[in-house]
């Protein structure tokens, strides 16, 4: 499921974006649903739930996010998909992020790596079967398991 760093247009991508940390894409969910992958993104989505709970996106999306929160029970992968497209598009980034928490978004989200610890590894090591993020099981435990890791990393990098 991890990106691969070695990967020509990765390597292009992160070469371009190196001196300015905050430009780099954090989550994408990709314009068109393909059937092998129809929740491409959730995992972005969730990123930006935990976020929102946590209350640290900057205002103007909070505001979004809460219009649209009351339709997000139950959460299932494909809520957090819609979530995501309808709140913020299709690409999750660092100017969506309040001051308290713009650096651990980029941290532990973005491509290059700029903390020992990377959200997409981590779900690779909490869900070793899955092949794509989207084969994580659409239970409520997973979510939790998820969101636990998601509170954990946050402690851990304020105070790294």
């Amino acid at each position: 499921m991890t990106r691969d760093s070695s990967d020509p247009i990765i390597v292009d991508l992160l070469s371009r974006w190196d001196d300015n940390k905050y430009d780099i894409p954090l989550g994408i969910i990709d314009d068109m649903p393909s059937d092998l992958d129809p929740y491409n993104g959730f995992e972005a989505g969730l990123f930006l739930y935990w976020s929102s709970q946590n209350r640290f996106l900057n205002e103007k999306v909070q505001k979004l996010v809460e219009i649209y929160l009351p339709n997000m029970v139950p959460l299932s992968h494909k809520k957090l998909v819609e979530f995501m497209k309808n709140t913020v598009g299709y690409d999750l980034t660092a100017s969506f992020y309040n001051e308290k928490s713009k650096d651990f978004a980029v941290d532990y989200l973005s491509f290059s790596r700029h903390w020992k610890y990377h959200y997409y590894e981590d779900l690779d090591i909490l869900y070793p079967a899955a092949k794509k993020f989207s084969d994580i099981p659409q239970t409520e435990n997973h979510y939790k398991n998820i969101l636990e890791l998601l509170d954990n990393r946050y402690k851990e990098w304020k105070t790294s």
